[in-house]
Order: C-alpha cells, then structure tokens, then sequence
C-alpha cells in the first residue's frame, strides 16, 4: 500500500503555524485499513480531526462534518463564565461586614465582575434568580445580553441590613448566576 520508509503524519507532527486540526479540534489516530485482519496485523495510522464536547463546528463552517479540519475556523466552544470577582478587589470571594445598631442600618454595593471565555462567535445572556436571593441582598439588574465582543459582564448587587434580626452567626448566602 505505501512504499518502504513512508512516513505518513501524526497528530504530533501539527505546529502552532501549521496544525493538523482546527482550532478547539481534537486530534486522534485511525486505522486507515479499518479493522486489523489476518493478513494486515500492523496499523496505519493517520490523523483524523472532530469537534469534541463541550467544542461544536463554527456555526460559519461550509460544511459542518469537515469544520475540525478547517485551520480557519475548525471548532469552537460555548461562551460560559470562566471567572467571578470583585471589581477593585483582590479577593476571590465577597465578605462584606456591615453594623446594624437600634437606630442605624447600613449598606454597601459592589460590582462582581464575571470574566466570560469561549471562541463562538456569538455573544449570550446571564441572569441571576432574584426570587433565591434572601431579603438582604438586592440587584437592580437581574439579567442582561452580552455580545460576541465581551469579555465580562458586571452585575452591581447591594447589601443592607435593615430589618435583620440581631443573630450571633454571620448572614451569608452564594449568588447562582447563570451565563
């Protein structure tokens, strides 16, 4: 089938200048001759390229089945949030320590930064359950559109303590927001 010292190309052989599959595309052997039989025990590997979960074909792919092998446009992966944090803040989580008095609540806002990734071409929605939420915690916007060009979405929350009852543990809740 192939001449003596044939070198076919492996899923190893791709460069970042020249890959074997498109880009977010895995990269796999196969058997050209298929199964093994008696007569060929020996495999001839060579590359074959898809679109893997959570990877699709781009939605720009003339042909959908072939797009893994596209250098171009191959597969792309869904925008999905890859990161929450505090705007001007170093720290990965919120705590907040407000006093409440007999005569004086207080309250604060922040803005959680939510770092979006994925290569669609698409932008996306979030939302947050407001319903979830315990009375404490407000948000002005509970959902909002993100486009094809954005890499965070701020979601602004505030906090007060008006009308909580004096408790010896501290309030605390986690935010399900969905992108």
């Amino acid at each position: 089938l192939l001449e003596p010292g044939t070198q076919l190309a492996t899923c190893t052989d791709g460069t970042d200048l020249v890959p074997i599959c498109g880009p977010a595309a895995s990269c796999f052997e196969v058997d050209i001759r298929g199964q093994a039989t008696a007569e060929y025990t020996d495999p001839i590997l060579v590359p074959s390229c898809e679109c893997r979960l959570p990877a699709y074909p781009a939605p720009d792919a003339e042909d959908q089945g072939l797009a893994a092998f596209a250098w171009t446009l191959g597969c792309v992966t869904p925008r999905r949030a890859t990161r929450v944090s505090v705007a001007e803040a170093t720290a990965e989580s919120l705590v907040l320590r407000l006093r409440k008095t007999m005569t004086m609540a207080e309250s604060a806002n922040r803005s959680l930064v939510v770092n979006v990734g994925g290569t669609d071409v698409a932008g996306g929605t979030w939302s947050v359950n407001q319903s979830a939420l315990p009375p404490w915690i407000s948000l002005p916007v509970t959902s909002g559109n993100f486009s094809e060009m954005d890499d965070s979405v701020i979601v602004s929350l505030a906090v007060s303590t008006s009308g909580l009852a004096e408790q010896s543990e501290p309030y605390a809740t986690t935010i399900a927001l969905t992108v």
